[in-house]
């Protein structure tokens, strides 16, 4: 396992991943926020996995 293209997120990744891997990739880890999660779901294929690690009160 590993990294092929890290990616930094800025709230946008949308496009620039679906530009990497248009069929979305496997998985994804959210460290952002609640912010940015919707654009990180939106970088996975049906049935990937985020892991989502960002919120706080």
């Amino acid at each position: 396992m590993g990294v092929d293209h890290p990616v930094v997120d800025d709230g946008h990744l949308t496009e620039t991943i679906r530009a990497l891997v248009p069929q979305g990739v496997d998985a994804a880890l959210e460290l952002v926020g609640c912010s940015v999660l919707v654009d990180t779901l939106r970088t996975v294929h049906r049935h990937g996995t985020v892991c989502f690690t960002g919120a706080g009160p």
